[in-house]
C-alpha cells in the first residue's frame, strides 16, 4: 500500500538538500537550478521545493522520533 503525504513548498535547505546527502557544492544548489528567496530576519535562506523528497524526509522524522533511519 500506499499513503499520502504533503509538505510545504518553500522549504529549508536542510529538508530540500542536506538531509537527502546533496554536498553543499553540488550543482542543484545553485541560483539558475534553485529559486532561492531572500534571506529572512534570523538570516536563515528558504527556497520554492525542488523535488518531493523533502516531504520524504520530514514524514520519516515524524516516526523515528525526529532522527533519519540508518539506511537514508
Amino acid at each position: 500500500g500506499f499513503s499520502l503525504a504533503e509538505g510545504p513548498d518553500i522549504e529549508d535547505d536542510f529538508h530540500n538538500f542536506t538531509a537527502l546527502n546533496f554536498p553543499p557544492k553540488h550543482p542543484a544548489r545553485e541560483m539558475h537550478d534553485t529559486f532561492w528567496l531572500p534571506e529572512n530576519e534570523r538570516g536563515e535562506r528558504r527556497l520554492l521545493r525542488t523535488h518531493t523528497s523533502p516531504v520524504q524526509v520530514r514524514v520519516l522524522r515524524q516516526g523515528q522520533n525526529g532522527t533519519l533511519p540508518a539506511w537514508i
